[in-house]
């Protein structure tokens, strides 16, 4: 039986808090208030759908120019995965669905998460959302192989498919950060219809799907181990 395999090299130095570029509404980075009143983001919710036939490898390097993340995922099954890879990024009017972005948010006291994959419905009940918003994703056959390379520069900014406000205003990330994490989601058949699978067969178009508890349940996540930051 085929086994997910994970292994993480580590490399460089880092010689500032961190990264950015993919900003969240209020610009809210890292070395905000040390403050426990100030809303932090939360954990992940338990659940996630077992690890499907695949070989993940992930490099996560932090340097002077940002954290640099190489990763390789090769399908080990008899069936699709989709990748969850395509973070938005705004084009005047339009929205493309890029690999070389990632969400980023708080992990813990101490943390930074990079992460491309499916966010829950965050638990509030102080904001409401007219719709689920989405992310790109890549149909990756079985015994292929998918390779990415992206770089978070510094310094972070908060990303965060629901915004900053999650309900109690906005969240900031840690003060001092002293790790970071990269995470994946993968997503196996049958999809379930909540995943509004859309093909985007417009030029330039990706298949994008919703976020949402449903599509959260239906993912697995692939992380990295934490990669210290000094």
């Amino acid at each position: 039986m085929t086994t997910t395999e994970r292994r993480l090299v580590v490399a460089g130095a880092v010689l500032g808090l961190l990264l950015g570029g993919c900003g969240g509404g209020d610009g809210s980075t890292g070395g905000a208030p040390d403050d426990p009143a100030v809303p932090a983001d939360p954990a992940d919710p338990p659940g996630g759908a077992p690890a499907p036939p695949a070989t993940f490898d992930a490099d996560v390097v932090p340097g002077a120019d940002g954290v640099r993340i190489t990763y390789t995922l090769r399908n080990d099954g008899t069936g699709e995965l989709l990748v969850v890879d395509g973070v938005p990024r705004p084009s005047g009017a339009t929205v493309r669905y890029a690999p070389d972005r990632a969400y980023i948010t708080g992990r813990g006291a101490d943390g930074i998460l990079l992460s491309q994959r499916v966010f829950p419905w965050p638990d509030t009940d102080g904001m409401a959302w007219d719709q689920a918003p989405r992310v790109g994703v890549t149909r990756l056959a079985a015994g292929q192989e998918l390779r990415r390379e992206l770089t978070v520069p510094e310094p972070f900014v908060r990303a965060h498919p629901f915004g900053d406000d999650l309900g109690d205003g906005p969240v900031v990330l840690p003060a001092r950060l002293s790790e970071v994490t990269f995470c994946l989601g993968v997503i196996a058949p049958p999809y379930p219809p909540a995943l509004a699978l859309d093909e985007g067969e417009g030029e330039g178009d990706v298949p994008t799907v919703n976020h949402g508890n449903v599509p959260w349940a239906a993912q697995h996540q692939l992380c990295s181990d934490p990669v210290p930051l000094d």
